[in-house]
């Protein structure tokens, strides 16, 4: 009797093995990359499988764009993947075989507005390892969200929640100071190295996303304070495209003939050699005219000048190695600074204002691994400002020029009087 209970049970193990294997010899993996219409991997996009039966199984993509979704049923899924900032793909049929299947995806950044709406509401996948909170704004939320002057981006940032704007429109991330934040653009430091704000400016429309992160932020932002704000804009492709936004200018007829406030924007972008090299060009003017009525005529107007161009270049020397480039350019030109009801001609100031900021990375991927450590970055990147203030009136007159020089991981904050001193200048009537 023992012996019969003994060949039942060894029976009963020899078919739950042997259906574990057939199951194991039917199952399917699902592997491969994302990338973007460049060739440029897509780090955490979401991929979306649904079988016929409706069970869903999803996953997603690391630093190098690579995915892997194990325990399959080999058969017919629908296939999803997404990310904020580009194109949804949704709709396409995708067969798995039993045994590992090899499958590529090309995501296209969002750049053109759509009539349609579509309202989605995925689960968000939660990831352990990251403790950040983050908040985005996408180039279409920038666009479409009402401010009084469209071409200021930091007056479209305040729709964070993280951030406020105060009266002199500096901006303040989760209840710091200006400068207790790291400003990024593609990556790079680009606050102002006198006292770490914001006050590099380019075109609002070459603006692809931004994103804040408050909290736990990691180790690889060493200036990041009480938060980080990462301003990315757009690369080129293969495809040609030109814009402008208010390019006709205004005339104002007050104290005479002048013209108006203006404030056009261009972008150009568009292949160099197609497949491989790519640049992207944005342009903006910014022109203020206003009378102060309470002064007499004549001494009463106030002017300024400024401009931006913001060049990007990427160049894919092969698919798995890849440069990027930046130049911006900022020049302002004021006249007639600091006049007011209170504030005569006599004790304004003429200011010349130049920026330059320029940055190259390098990137490098080995094999294909989801090890983000296999991803070398090399980066380097120069910054150089330049204030040119004359001073009249009851001050002799003089001029001073400031420059400064780093790489991209360094910090400078010092007060702005101790810098002019630094230049052989003693007490400048303006620095506090």
């Amino acid at each position: 009797m023992r012996s019969a209970h003994l060949l039942a049970a060894g029976l009963a193990c020899l078919s739950i093995l042997a259906f574990a294997g057939i199951r194991a010899a039917d199952s399917a993996e699902c592997a491969g990359a994302v990338v973007d219409e460049n060739g440029v991997p897509v780090g955490a996009a979401q991929i979306r499988l649904e079988d016929g039966a409706g069970k869903v199984n999803e996953a997603e993509t690391d630093g190098a764009g690579r995915f892997t979704i194990r325990n399959l049923s080999a058969g017919n899924y629908k296939m999803e993947v997404r990310k904020q900032g580009f194109f949804l793909l949704a709709g396409k049929e995708l067969t798995l075989h039993a045994g590992p299947n090899e499958v590529n995806f090309t995501l296209n950044h969002a750049q053109e507005l759509h009539e349609q709406v579509q309202v989605a509401a995925p689960a968000n996948q939660i990831d352990p390892q990251d403790t950040a909170q983050r908040s985005t704004l996408t180039s279409q939320d920038i666009r479409d969200i009402p401010v009084p002057n469209t071409h200021v981006l930091r007056q479209s940032l305040v729709a964070l929640p993280e951030i406020v704007q105060d009266n002199l429109t500096n901006l303040h991330v989760a209840g710091a100071r200006s400068g207790e934040t790291q400003y990024l653009l593609d990556g790079f430091e680009i606050g102002n190295p006198a006292n770490g704000a914001l006050t590099s400016r380019f075109n609002v429309d070459a603006t692809q996303a931004a994103e804040v992160q408050t909290g736990r932020i990691g180790a690889a932002y060493a200036h990041s304070g009480a938060g980080l704000l990462n301003l990315e804009t757009h690369d080129g492709d293969d495809r040609w495209r030109f814009g402008t936004t208010n390019p006709a200018p205004g005339i104002n007829i007050q104290e005479g003939v002048h013209l108006g406030n203006w404030y056009p924007r261009f972008t150009s972008s568009g292949p160099i050699e197609k497949g491989r090299f790519w640049f992207s060009d944005s342009i903006s003017v910014q022109h203020t005219f206003e009378v102060v009525k309470q002064q007499p005529a004549g001494a009463n107007t106030f002017e300024e000048w400024a401009g931006d161009n913001l060049l990007r270049l990427q160049y894919n020397i092969t698919p798995k190695h890849i440069l990027h480039a930046s130049f911006l350019y900022n020049r302002a030109h004021d006249t007639n600074l600091g006049l007011d009801a209170l504030d005569p001609q006599s004790t304004t100031v003429a200011a010349e204002q130049r920026r330059a900021f320029g940055s190259l990375k390098d990137q490098i991927w080995l094999g294909n691994t989801r090890s983000r450590s296999c991803c070398l970055r090399a980066a380097r990147a120069a910054i150089i400002s330049s204030t040119c203030i004359s001073v009249a009136g009851a001050f002799r007159p003089w001029e001073v020029w400031l420059p400064y020089l780093g790489t991209g991981m360094e910090h400078i904050s010092l007060p702005l009087a101790s810098m002019l001193r630094g230049c052989g200048i003693r007490n400048p009537p303006y620095a506090e």
